[in-house]
């Protein structure tokens, strides 16, 4: 079956297409709202612009974790998604060079987010909606970058910071409870193994573990049947 709709065919495949797009949005608002803030932080404009462009590298790397064996692709954006979090709440609280570093911090986990959810997105949604799916997941995040822009021009930075740290809170959340870890799963195909993630390859694992031993023990009764005979 073609067309968008089809990531919104069922209520499971609905909340994965509604929660990475949020997280989309999330990572767009942080990113460019932490970007946009740099004329306002203490210290010299030139220099935090300077430092907030060279974390690029290293979120970029940070984020690459997402396709290591070990941490996956839930686990790793929700953690980026919490660190940006915490950096952006605690740039409400501090002053000076401690302010400053905890927006650069922000910017970093930002960056480490968006690396994540690239791969993320694509790896959630099925082979004829993929190309549509992260083309909306793309839309979303410049929605949530036109919001941190205006946010960053209209209100004070207590409170665009404030936002910005609640709403990768909610990412983080989003992430955990609403998406599935695609780990080592093969690219899905339909919405039926979208919906399943990892849980599909695990299941194949273990069905063929069990024919292995179903066979396994097929041979041994052959082997005594004819050792009786």
């Amino acid at each position: 079956e073609r067309g968008v709709g089809v990531l919104f065919s069922t209520a499971r495949m609905a909340m994965i297409t509604a929660g990475i797009t949020f997280v989309w949005a999330v990572c767009g608002m942080v990113y460019y709202g932490v970007n946009n803030s740099a004329g306002n932080l203490p210290g010299s404009l030139y220099a935090t612009t300077a430092i907030l462009a060279m974390v690029e590298l290293p979120g970029l790397l940070f984020g690459a974790l997402v396709t290591h064996p070990r941490f996956g692709r839930k686990h790793t954006t929700s953690a980026c998604m919490a660190l940006a979090s915490a950096s952006t709440l605690l740039v409400v609280v501090l002053d000076g060079t401690a302010e400053t570093s905890a927006a650069v911090v922000g910017k970093l986990a930002g960056a480490a987010a968006f690396a994540a959810v690239y791969v993320y997105a694509a790896e959630l949604m099925p082979t004829l909606q993929r190309t549509a799916g992260v083309g909306i997941c793309s839309q979303m995040a410049r929605v949530g970058s036109a919001a941190a822009t205006g946010l960053v021009s209209i209100v004070p930075d207590t409170v665009s910071f404030t936002i910005f740290g609640l709403a990768g809170l909610l990412g983080a959340l989003v992430t955990e409870v609403a998406l599935v870890e695609t780990r080592g799963a093969p690219m899905p195909n339909t919405v039926a193994e979208a919906v399943q993630g990892s849980a599909r390859l695990r299941a194949s694992k273990a069905a063929a573990r069990d024919g292995s031993v179903d066979e396994r023990a097929t041979l041994l009764s052959a082997a005594g049947h004819e050792h009786a005979v």
